[in-house]
């Protein structure tokens, strides 16, 4: 069999406009919509899963997601499914180090029909083609979700200069799709309207729908839990979230946190010095402490024990720019790179942005570091201005 792995990326972002309502939350069976759809993840032979989703159900998962689960937030309820999309394969090509033929399972959030079995069905037959195809599950003759194809197909929606469907992917002429026929198993209802939940709910009444067990994963419904505070400061400071990020590496797992104490500053030195090599140890500990009382912070990524990536950054505000995230530095180690380290912490910093309200995240990079401009071109920076100096000392 081969080695190809598979994950899943669920699309649960939508804003449930014909709805009216958070669609994903309505019942079904003894849970939501959505409980069903992730049990169907997690009931299946997968090797991970990325969830797009608002900031208000992240908050309802939070204490759900089992470890091979990366959830990123889409804060842009105005957004197409294109933008839930890139973001979910952002998270989990930095969480799981996503090969070219490994295979992407889409799945709409709003499909509460579809079944284990169907999922699996679909992961064992694209492990086991003997060169990775798109594949679509088909339901008497009509293709519908859910729809695997490799990571490096996926990709070309980071390329697309118009907005176009998801489904262009797969149905467009002349592409190199098979189709899994999903035996008697009627299509399942993709809930967007009342009338469509009504004919969900009338499906599962008549047992036409699948029998829904109750929920292996229970959203948080407890008011009086403590939830995360997404609101950005309004008076300029720079409060931190008080969790760190965590995500598995290529030999272990990282963290990502703030920098508060001397010591965890001084751990960060050796990285930094491969950056700013002009500034010792005993300077870089006294000059991260005085430039922390005008908003800095620093963050590094601790892997394995180590510190392997640093970036300092702060929260500022101009004409320019607006309210915007600036990146001082960010380095990680020579002997740590190309292993998604880098990536993580770009990432932590751009939720960290979203989650301060900026309008942007900026950084300068000197004219001769050709491999840092390839990386920020990577993560779908633009270069919008020149940088110009005049040295007074």
């Amino acid at each position: 069999m081969s080695s190809r792995r598979v994950f899943a990326l669920v699309l649960a972002a939508g804003a449930s406009r014909r709805m009216g309502r958070p669609k994903l939350l309505l019942e079904y069976g003894d849970g939501t919509i959505l409980e069903a759809v992730l049990d169907a993840v997690f009931d299946s032979p997968l090797d991970g899963a990325a969830i797009v989703t608002t900031p208000e159900i992240e908050t309802l998962l939070r204490d759900s997601v089992p470890p091979d689960v990366a959830v990123a937030v889409n804060h842009d309820a105005d957004s197409d499914i294109i933008t839930s999309v890139k973001l979910g394969l952002s998270k989990a090509k930095t969480r799981f180090h996503l090969a070219d033929d490994d295979g992407i399972v889409v799945l709409p959030g709003d499909m509460p029909e579809i079944t284990p079995a169907t999922v699996s069905m679909c992961a064992e037959m694209y492990r086991m083609a003997k060169q990775p195809r798109m594949l679509v599950a088909t339901y008497h003759g009509v293709q519908s979700y859910p729809v695997i194809l490799p990571f490096s197909r996926m990709l070309e929606v980071f390329y697309w200069e118009r907005p176009r469907a998801l489904e262009d992917l797969w149905q467009r002429t002349g592409a190199d799709v098979r189709e899994l026929p999903i035996g008697m198993v009627p299509q399942p209802i993709d809930v967007d309207s009342p009338e469509d939940y009504e004919r969900l709910r009338a499906a599962h009444l008549a047992g036409a729908g699948r029998a829904a067990p109750a929920p292996r994963l229970r959203l948080t419904r407890d008011e009086d839990a403590v939830e995360r505070d997404v609101n950005s400061p309004k008076d300029g400071s720079l409060a931190t979230s008080d969790e760190s990020a965590v995500g598995p590496g290529p030999r272990g797992d990282w963290r990502i946190a703030i920098a508060e104490r001397e010591e965890e500053i001084a751990a960060c030195w050796p990285v930094m010095a491969e950056l700013r090599p002009h500034i010792s140890e005993e300077e870089f500990v006294a000059r991260v402490r005085r430039q922390g009382e005008h908003g800095f912070r620093l963050a590094w990524l601790e892997a394995d024990g180590r510190v392997v990536s640093v970036a300092g950054f702060r929260l500022s505000e101009n004409l320019a720019w607006g309210r915007h995230l600036y990146v001082d530095d960010l380095v990680t180690a020579a002997a740590a790179r190309s292993q998604g380290y880098g990536e993580a912490l770009f990432n932590w910093l751009v939720e960290e942005a979203r989650r301060l309200d900026c309008d942007a995240l900026h950084l300068d990079s000197g004219v001769q570091r050709f491999a840092a401009h390839r990386f920020y071109l990577a993560m779908h920076m633009d270069i919008t201005s020149h940088h110009f100096a005049i040295k007074l000392k």
